[in-house]
């Protein structure tokens, strides 16, 4: 077992055909590549999870108790070690005394993993609002929030504290400081070495590491959620699906709003590309009046990807179904159905999934 930092920029393309067919002996320099390869990938090549922001000309905040917006759920990748937040903070009120975000990752059971708070530019110790124009207000933070396992479906949780308003906010994976060969999805190049044996041991490590990368470090396609809260679905407006952004369209066309979803040859070695791609939806919604249930869907016209049977909320209020994605370029609407009561809907999101 050992460390290795692999380099940041992918491997340039090697001949595989002359060093794999004609009867010739395996090469180590095309395997060590190889290696080198899996492990830039398993560091570097991270996936974007969610991207929000808002309206500068009117735009809104936590207010003095704060407000839940923009969560997102995912699946961590292979060799993956947490998320980092960027986010655009607004000093908004002068009520406000520590304006700040709080974000909180949980796992599937709601077990808090990792959590933290980013606070706006030196108002955590008091210091007074200037009431200066939006642009000059707006503080650029980062936050890394670490812990995380691979091959592991998380939930995020974003409040807004006192007054603090959020411009915008990006959320992506971050890989492994090192290369650590004794975790999955890490292969030890050193292994490879010309004029040495290239043991079964050492095909099963690279056939390993691709397997893992290609199931489980898969496109994050989707993370919706309302401008700024949760959206409200009365059972007199969603009695019929209903697309949730402009709450009245019930067909899709190219005119109403919605989500385009490239989806071609992200097949699985194990699926038919005429078939499409493993993927799973995660919906966060709960019942707030009355009984009856909720039921959203990704429609594309001809085929629909669907939550159903959602009534007074789940684990954190998030409810889970795996389904097929057509492997080709489709824009896709976002809609709901109500049975009776009202519903509040805050995220639907969709993501490459595969056991």
């Amino acid at each position: 077992m050992a460390l290795h930092l692999p380099s940041k920029v992918h491997p340039g393309a090697f001949n595989f055909e002359l060093q794999n067919t004609n009867g010739r002996q395996p090469s180590p320099v095309t395997l060590r590549t190889l290696a080198d390869g899996l492990n830039t990938v398993a560091l570097y090549q991270t996936k974007l999870l969610a991207m929000r922001g808002q309206w500068l000309a009117t735009y809104d905040d936590g207010g003095a108790g704060g407000t839940s917006v923009w969560p997102f759920y995912f699946r961590s990748g292979e060799g993956r070690r947490g998320v980092r937040f960027v986010l655009g903070l607004i000093d908004s009120s002068t009520s406000a005394t520590s304006p700040h975000v709080d974000i909180t990752i949980r796992d599937r059971s709601g077990a808090t993993v990792a959590s933290g708070s980013v606070y706006h530019n030196a108002r955590d110790s008091g210091t007074p609002w200037d009431g200066n124009s939006v642009l000059n207000r707006t503080h650029l933070a980062t936050k890394d929030l670490v812990g995380l396992s691979a091959d592991t479906e998380y939930t995020v949780e974003i409040e807004a504290q006192d007054y603090i308003a959020i411009a915008f906010m990006c959320a992506l994976e971050i890989g492994a400081a090192h290369a650590d060969d004794s975790i999955n999805g890490i292969v030890d190049p050193s292994k490879f070495v010309v004029g040495g044996p290239i043991y079964d041991e050492h095909w099963q490590d690279l056939l390993d590491a691709g397997s893992r990368h290609w199931r489980h470090s898969g496109c994050h396609y989707l993370s919706w959620a309302g401008d700024w809260g949760a959206t409200s679905l009365p059972v007199a407006s969603y009695g019929s699906y209903t697309n949730v952004i402009d709450g009245t369209s019930t067909t899709v066309s190219a005119a109403t709003p919605g989500v385009v979803l490239a989806s071609e040859n992200h097949h699985t070695a194990t699926t038919d590309p005429a078939v499409g791609s493993p993927v799973k939806m995660a919906v966060k919604a709960r019942r707030t009046v009355g009984s009856g249930s909720l039921s959203v869907r990704l429609n594309d016209g001809t085929n629909v990807i669907s939550v159903t049977g959602i009534t007074t909320g789940g684990v954190d209020d998030w409810y889970t179904v795996t389904a097929t994605l057509p492997s080709s370029l489709n824009k896709w609407d976002i809609q709901a159905v109500v049975t009776s009561g009202t519903f509040e809907l805050d995220a639907v999101c969709l993501f490459a999934y595969s056991a």
